[in-house]
């Protein structure tokens, strides 16, 4: 990965475009992941990180729709970072930005990948409401990750879609369970 990364690089400033500038980020995001996978925190924080940038300009020059969800995806990935190191603020931040970005791509393609990132969104700021306890945000946003899925798996009837449905329950009864309603939990 860091060979391709160093060849998009050099790719990218002699073309100068979009694609080629797309591909850095894209090698970003894999040499990223390796230091993640590797438990280097720093290394993935400073790779995904220039990922986004890149992301976010490629996103305010062209304004498209795969340039606005590579923010997204960019912002999810510096999330992970900070919630794995417990910089709740940050990562909620972060991950609420995508969340945001995410919504707005599914009012305007109405496709199951868009509303599923949508619901993965979700999840993720559940995630950091019931890492700091506030179990009603937590519980409010796991049910409507609840909703888009079981709405994907009606529409779509895949396994993906119905795993999906199966963590949004967990989620939704870990929270009940929390907050000692054992009725709903069950």
């Amino acid at each position: 990965y860091r060979e391709s990364l160093e060849v998009s690089r050099t790719l990218a400033r002699e073309l100068n475009t979009p694609e080629a500038r797309r591909d850095v980020s894209v090698s970003l995001d894999n040499v990223g992941q390796v230091a993640q996978a590797q438990g280097d925190w720093a290394q993935a924080d400073a790779l995904y990180r220039e990922s986004l940038e890149v992301s976010r300009t490629l996103a305010r020059e062209l304004n498209t729709l795969q340039a606005r969800r590579d923010v997204s995806v960019s912002l999810n990935k510096v999330g992970v970072v900070a919630q794995a190191q417990g910089d709740w603020a940050q990562a909620d931040a972060l991950y609420r930005e995508s969340l945001e970005v995410r919504r707005t791509l599914a009012r305007e393609l109405n496709t199951p990948q868009a509303r599923r990132d949508v619901s993965v969104s979700l999840d993720r700021v559940g995630e950091v409401a019931q890492a700091q306890g506030d179990w009603a945000q937590a519980e409010s946003l796991y049910r409507e990750c609840l909703e888009v899925s079981r709405t994907l798996a009606r529409e779509l009837n895949t396994p993906e879609a119905r795993r999906d449905v199966a963590v949004s329950l967990n989620r939704v009864g870990e929270v009940a369970q929390a907050q000692g309603d054992w009725a709903q939990a069950d």
